[in-house]
């Protein structure tokens, strides 16, 4: 099942450019649309995708994680209800987004018949890292995040048509282990877990939208 895991060196990352020929191409002509989560602090401004795209909650404050956990996966809940051809549209989601999208997914309770691409996920549980031999607590606990882990725990999260996950290998804020567990969902070879050396939590706005772009044409082609 490893063979499926795809180590992205970072100059090749780097090199994830789409030109702005075909730009212009996936945004007057593609009936793929987009919704994204962005991470905490992040506004839809921050995002510039070359595609019809809808961004459940336009600005994403710091305070967000102090609302009642209905009250913070409601809007991307209404969107995934309002969905009629899932496979004609992506959920993406980066960071706290991506949880809040995992959230939602669970509460939906089915299974999305779609695209799915998740940005360095977090999944709302602190994490302990050796840092310089010494042990450092990153992040802290989020509403519900219990939930999550044991869907995940106990394989009763629903299971999408399509995923892929990107995370860097130096990222302290993604569980990697709950990555894998989401990537190991499914057998299909529509899931992927993908690597990136040298990153870390951040992987750049540049190369979420190069990424999503890229899915999009796939979409058209086939």
């Amino acid at each position: 099942m490893w063979e499926r895991i795809i180590i992205i060196e970072l100059n090749k990352a780097k090199n994830v450019n789409i030109s702005n020929f075909t730009k212009q191409i996936i945004r007057s002509n593609s009936s793929t649309k987009v919704v994204f989560i962005q991470g905490l602090g992040e506004s839809s401004e921050n995002y510039n995708f070359n595609m019809d795209t809808q961004f459940p909650i336009s600005y994403i404050p710091r305070r967000y994680v102090l609302k009642r956990y209905i009250d913070q996966i409601r809007p991307i809940l209404e969107t995934l209800q309002s969905i009629k051809n899932p496979k004609e549209v992506i959920l993406g989601g980066r960071s706290f987004g991506a949880f809040l999208l995992l959230l939602a997914l669970l509460e939906f309770n089915k299974s999305y018949q779609g695209n799915i691409v998740l940005f360095s996920p977090i999944f709302g549980i602190p994490l302990i890292h050796n840092v310089e031999g010494r042990p450092v607590i990153v992040g802290s606990k989020l509403r519900k995040a219990e939930l999550l882990m044991e869907a995940l725990e106990t394989n009763n999260f629903p299971i999408p048509q399509k995923l892929e996950i990107h995370v860097g290998v130096e990222d302290l804020q993604s569980d990697y282990s709950m990555c894998r567990k989401l990537y190991i969902l499914s057998d299909s070879k529509d899931y992927n877990l993908k690597i990136l050396q040298e990153k870390g939590h951040n992987l750049g706005h540049r190369y979420i939208e190069n990424r999503i772009e890229k899915i999009v044409l796939n979409m058209e082609k086939n």
